[in-house]
């Protein structure tokens, strides 16, 4: 009648395996969305009817409404082992309700029958009525419970339950339970939370197998580790265990998305421990320190390293604060911070710290004392772990003279600081200015070479080095620049002077001097007529046009 099969809706099949959960609400929120679906489904109605009559009858006798079970445990959970989740099976079998060995789904988990003949007579009216009750619920749900007991199912157990100061390891195990046997390893939901660690606990999965009626079944328990880190209602989000099981029929694996019950946990900040900072929960906590060196012979530019050691039961490495590095440095001293070491064992969670202080001046010296207030879960308040400060001396050697006080220390870092940024500035501007700037620079220099000054130097060591051949092209470059296309006559005269002394009949040694005088004369009076024409203003004595 309750056959969840292959192919089936979903919603059916999730009703099955809730009902084998015995989440019975669940399962009629299902029965009932597989009915909305499709009216016509028999199967589905007739099993809404059943899980109706098992929620009237767990009501009218105020019994459970999920099976959800949390392992009882300590006041606290620093005495709960993490590393043997799993209890003694023979306590995992249901508790006996009413007056005969059946539960509230009608089944006999233990698959026995009560030692002596249930009786109908004798009690008074209402255990009579309560017999009736029960006699008549296990009839009518007789094949709701053996049809489900072949599909499988899956249970949470969590420790500690109720709520848990924050900080606190909660171990939620999850029990995986088949009708036959599971040929393949199955895939086991990650369980992550948002602001909570989630780790599989030691030795996380462990086999196990359970008497249901008169049918053994296999199962898998595998346990996680959940560490709220602040206060919060926490709920798992959906999950499912897909599980690969031999058919019990046939022996042909079947593939099962077995739904994970809703978990859920709340987390709280202790009133007294509402002031720490950083908060740290655990069931005991030592510190343990240590200093090396720097020696008798300790002298500036020696090293002294602190170590601290924290032990703690209770939590995890990871959850330890960090305690060297909030400690304030003395003047004089440089600190060196080291990666802390983690560790988590048997013997419970292990934070090791280091700092190398570096001398630079000489001096007496006094580490701070360390103080952790923590959380104690056992206790319920708050202690204290201390350890003393560390003194060392540091003597100055012979000769020796501090050049700079702390101050100006600081002041010339800050100098060398600005320096090295403003070289960095300088390099970057002339990378992204190198070729605007080498551009500029090839255009000056290109009218710098056609400048008149340029020119007229370069025309007078022609003159002087009596390099004749050259020396007209040169002057007509030059008066170019002056605006000029002929030379003037005194110019024009001593040039074919000198012309015809090197290249006339009777060559005879040129006469510098007389050419030299007529550039310098050329020259002044060019500039000064190119200087009144670019005055733009008229000559006071204009010549007469002829």
């Amino acid at each position: 009648m309750l056959a969840p099969l292959p192919g089936r809706d979903a919603r059916f099949n999730q009703g099955v395996a809730l009902v084998r959960a015995r989440d019975y609400r669940g399962a009629r929120a299902a029965f009932k969305a597989a009915v909305d679906l499709d009216p016509g489904d028999h199967e589905a109605a007739e099993n809404l009817a059943l899980t109706d009559r098992i929620l009237a009858y767990l009501d009218a006798t105020r019994a459970p409404r999920t099976t959800t079970r949390t392992t009882p445990t300590p006041r606290s959970g620093c005495t709960a082992r993490l590393g043997s989740p799993h209890q003694d099976h023979r306590r995992q079998r249901p508790v006996r309700r009413c007056s005969g060995a059946m539960d509230a789904a009608g089944a006999d988990p233990t698959g026995r029958f009560p030692e002596k003949p249930l009786r109908g007579g004798g009690g008074d009216a209402k255990g009579r009525r309560t017999m009736r009750c029960a006699l008549v619920i296990a009839a009518t749900c007789w094949p709701l419970a053996l049809a489900a007991q072949d599909w499988p199912f899956v249970e949470i157990a969590r420790a500690p339950g109720g709520p848990v100061a924050v900080g606190t390891p909660v171990l939620v195990t999850l029990t995986l339970l088949v009708p036959s046997y599971m040929p393949q390893p199955p895939i086991w939901p990650d369980m992550q939370l948002s602001d909570a660690i989630t780790q599989p606990a030691p030795r996380a999965s462990q086999p196990l197998t359970r008497r249901i009626g008169r049918a053994s079944w296999a199962g898998l328990q595998h346990s996680y580790v959940v560490t709220p880190q602040r206060a919060a209602d926490y709920v798992f989000p959906p999950a499912t265990i897909g599980v690969t099981y031999a058919d019990p029929a046939g022996g042909a694996p079947i593939r099962y998305d077995a739904p994970v019950p809703q978990i859920a946990l709340s987390a709280i900040v202790p009133a007294g421990a509402r002031g720490l900072d950083p908060y740290v929960a655990a069931c005991s906590l030592r510190l343990t320190g240590g200093m090396d060196g720097p020696g008798e012979a300790a002298h500036p530019g020696a090293s002294v390293t602190r170590s601290l050691v924290i032990q703690a039961q209770g939590t995890q490495g990871m959850l330890l604060p960090e305690v060297l590095d909030r400690l304030p440095v003395p003047q004089g001293l440089r600190a060196y911070p080291h990666l802390p070491q983690l560790q988590d064992g048997p013997d419970g969670a292990r934070r090791v710290e280091s700092v190398t202080y570096s001398v630079e001046m000489p001096g007496d010296y006094a580490l701070a004392p360390i103080r952790l207030d923590w959380w104690n879960m056992e206790l319920n308040r708050v202690e204290s772990a201390t350890l003393p400060e560390a003194r060392f001396s540091v003597a100055a050697p012979p000769g020796w003279h501090p050049s700079l006080t702390a101050a100006e220390t600081a002041r010339h870092r800050r100098i060398m600081l600005l320096t090295g940024v403003a070289g960095m500035a300088l390099v970057l501007a002339a990378v992204l200015l190198r070729q605007p700037m080498a551009r500029r620079w090839r255009d000056w220099r290109a009218r710098a070479t056609r400048s008149e000054p340029t020119l007229f130097r370069r025309l007078m060591r022609l003159v002087r080095a009596g390099a004749v051949p050259r020396l007209r092209p040169a002057v007509t470059a030059w008066l170019s620049t002056l605006g000029l296309s002929a030379p003037p006559y005194p110019l024009e005269h001593a040039l074919i002077a000198e012309e015809r002394r090197r290249w006339g009949p009777a060559p005879a040694p040129p006469e510098r001097a007389a050419l030299i005088a007529a550039l310098r004369d050329a020259r002044i009076e060019a500039t000064s007529d190119h200087a009144r024409q670019a005055d733009g203003l008229p000559e006071l004595n204009p010549r007469a046009e002829v």
